[in-house]
Parts: structure tokens; C-alpha cells; sequence
């Protein structure tokens, strides 16, 4: 009989049946999730577990489900499962960060960042997606770290650094905020939108002339006479 289990669950994993199935008891759980049916949410994912251990994502699910039923402890053990089996699952980490800073664990929080930021090398906007992300749910040390990371990652680009700029000003953080425009104007004194907003610092941009000409629509053809 073990064998038998053990050949089939062999055949499973070798076909990908097994994912297929997960994720379609993922969906039946998400349903039940986001109708606050944590229970039986609960009973599904479990269930798809059986099916495949490793898969993240009924990882982060279930770490989603002990969330809302007050469970953080288990909670964060979910979530920490998936990132080991999926390091670049987004979603875990985020909820793991957020699940820190509700609880006033800021230090792990803090760490959790570093450790999502640092797993990101390559381009520089995947980073500012995730700034986003933690700007959309009022994290603001997660979404600054997220800049700043930015920032490393592609020097010579303003972006990130206008975006952190537009970001600490709803914030009311005036200076950081001057601060971060001043920098982005070095990087790139033409940056469309950044002489406004230095303007309403009473900063008056002065835009080099080469610049100027290098940036000028072609001039209008003449008619001919």
C-alpha cells in the first residue's frame, strides 16, 4: 500500500497534476476567504497541502486565513514557509511585513525588507512596484527602504527619487522631500514634472541650454513660396 501511495504520488509530482490540483483548491479556499468563511478556508488549504507540501502559495493563503482568525504566530510560521519554497513570492513577504508592523515587531519587519530588497538586482522598477505597494498600505519605513533600494539599483535615473519626493510630501516631511528633488535635479534637470514641483519650494530652475536644445520640438516646415 505504501508503495502504491508512493508511486502515485511520484506520478503526480512527474505529470504536475498535483500543483493543478492545489491551485484549484487554492481558488476554492480564496473563494471562502474573501467571504470570511475561515473555516472551511482553512479545511481546504489543509487539504491542498496533502496534495503538494512545497507549493508557497497554500502557504501564504493559509498564513492569510490564521491572520484573520487573530492566529499570528501561525501565521507568520505560514508565511515563512512560503518564502522558503518560493523565495520571490511577493505576496508572503508583504504580508509577513505587514503582519510585523501591526504587531509592533518593527525590528523583524525591518529585517524581513531588507531581505525581500535584497533578493532584487536587477531593474529598478520591479522595486518601485513594491514601494507602491507598501505606500498603498500605509507602510511608510517598508516603502522608503523600497526607494532607496531603487535608487542603487539604477543611479541615474530620477524616478524613484521623484516618487520617494512626491511620497514624503504626503507625508508632510518637507525637507527629506527638498531634499530628494535636489537630487533627482542632478540626476536630470529635464525630468518631466520636476521644475513645478521645485518651483513650489520657491526654486527657481534654470534648464542649461544645451539641454534645452536637445529636448526642442523640430521647427514647423516653412511654406514654400
Amino acid at each position: 500500500m505504501r508503495l502504491l501511495a508512493a508511486l502515485l504520488l511520484t506520478s503526480c509530482l512527474f505529470l504536475g497534476g498535483c500543483i493543478v490540483k492545489a491551485m484549484k483548491l487554492n481558488n476554492q479556499a480564496r473563494a471562502y476567504y474573501d467571504h470570511s468563511h475561515y473555516t472551511e478556508a482553512q479545511d481546504i488549504l489543509h487539504e491542498s497541502l496533502e496534495v503538494d507540501y512545497e507549493y508557497a502559495k497554500t502557504h501564504y493563503l493559509l498564513g492569510l486565513v490564521y491572520e484573520a482568525q487573530g492566529d499570528l504566530d501561525n501565521a507568520l510560521h505560514e508565511y515563512d514557509l512560503a518564502i522558503r519554497f518560493d523565495p520571490m513570492l511577493h505576496e508572503a513577504y508583504e504580508a509577513k511585513i505587514e503582519a510585523l508592523h501591526r504587531s509592533g515587531r518593527y525590528e523583524q519587519m525591518r529585517e524581513t525588507a531588507q531581505k525581500l530588497l535584497r533578493r532584487h538586482t536587477g531593474k529598478s522598477n520591479e522595486v518601485i512596484l513594491i514601494a507602491r505597494t507598501f505606500v498603498s498600505k500605509g507602510l511608510e519605513e517598508p516603502a522608503v527602504m523600497s526607494y532607496q533600494r531603487a535608487q542603487q539599483l539604477d543611479p541615474f535615473s530620477p524616478e524613484a527619487t521623484v516618487e520617494l519626493a512626491d511620497y514624503y510630501l504626503t507625508l508632510g516631511r518637507q525637507e527629506p522631500a527638498l531634499a530628494a528633488l535636489r537630487r533627482a535635479f542632478e540626476i536630470d534637470p529635464v525630468y518631466p514634472g520636476l521644475s513645478s514641483r521645485l518651483g513650489k519650494f520657491g526654486y527657481k530652475v534654470e534648464v542649461p541650454v544645451n539641454e534645452r536644445v536637445k529636448d526642442a520640438p523640430p521647427p514647423r516646415p516653412q511654406p514654400q513660396l
